[in-house]
């Protein structure tokens, strides 16, 4: 097995919170009602999920793989990554920062998270694109026991940074809020 797909099916429930991002985003920037504690859960993912966990496996494994088959990190492929994995660190807090003053309802905090969860959304989106296209050549040019290592890598850090029962947790929460706010029964 390719470590690279572990990545790919984790891009994908990216994809799918960024879809739920954009939905409840838009419900917040037209002043419709939201299920804040939704998009507090949803935040959260993010945060823990994506930063502290899909984000380190790429960072500590990946790329650090990739240079080692010639992909440039100073001035290069990865050096960009680098830096919108930190672009994405920034909107994710500002999104935190904000969310808090939409219980209140505070216009200028509202427009303020619209604008961090589309910026971050837009931004991701793009992102995971540049990745993929990396996961092809990683398959291609790195060996099976360099592939083991970075699963048992991902693994470590999926222990450490986030845990089994956070996991399925997510899992679960991901299936719940598109069956709610993407696919709504009839």
């Amino acid at each position: 097995m390719y470590a690279t797909q572990q990545l790919r099916n984790e891009h994908e429930n990216i994809v799918l919170a960024l879809k739920l991002l954009d939905n409840l985003s838009s419900n917040v920037e037209a002043e419709k009602p939201v299920n804040l504690d939704d998009l507090e859960q949803l935040i959260d993912f993010l945060e823990s999920f994506l930063d502290h966990c899909h984000r380190v496996k790429e960072e500590n494994c990946l790329f650090p793989a990739l240079e080692s088959v010639g992909v440039t990190k100073d001035n290069g492929p990865i050096g960009v990554m680098l830096v919108e994995h930190v672009d994405g660190c920034i909107f994710i807090h500002a999104m935190r920062e904000t969310f808090t003053n939409l219980r209140i309802h505070d216009s200028q905090s509202r427009m303020a998270f619209v604008n961090a969860a589309i910026g971050f959304s837009h931004r991701l989106k793009s992102h995971i694109q540049k990745e993929t296209s990396y996961f092809s050549l990683a398959d291609q040019q790195l060996s099976s026991e360099k592939h083991q290592e970075m699963i048992n890598g991902f693994d470590r850090i999926e222990q450490d940074h986030l845990g089994l029962d956070r996991h399925n947790y997510y899992s679960a929460l991901l299936d719940r809020l598109s069956n709610t706010y993407l696919n709504p029964a009839e």
